[in-house]
């Protein structure tokens, strides 16, 4: 073989190789009761946060309470802080596993605020 083929064959299976990596490392969308069940895989929740209940902030943990769409409500704890603009945003998306009965929030994800008015 010549050397530009074995080059282009690395290259090929590098490629593949992250192609496969993000396939199966990426969370997938779902619900509290979802994550509760299968608490050890990271999971994308989109939800309404309530408003009624408290949201707290003492550097660097930030704790408030999300409504995902069916209807349930948790509490979620993120060690990131508290995101600039979340008391202007009604929903939002996190990243995160479920501890007990807390949802650990790896990421926080805003939505625009204005794509949710009517």
């Amino acid at each position: 073989m010549k050397n530009r083929h074995i080059i282009a064959l690395i290259i090929l299976v590098i490629g593949l190789g992250i192609i496969f990596s993000m396939v199966f490392n990426s969370s997938s969308y779902s619900t509290f009761k979802k994550a509760i069940t299968d608490n050890q895989k990271e999971i994308h929740i989109i939800g309404k946060i309530d408003h009624s209940k408290p949201v707290e902030f003492i550097y660097p943990i930030f704790t408030f309470y999300l409504i995902d769409s069916e209807g349930t409500e948790m509490k979620v704890i993120s060690k990131d802080g508290k995101p600039p603009d979340f008391d202007s945003v009604d929903k939002i998306g996190i990243i995160g596993k479920v501890d007990k009965e807390l949802f650990i929030a790896k990421k926080i994800l805003l939505k625009c605020p204005s794509k949710y008015k009517e």
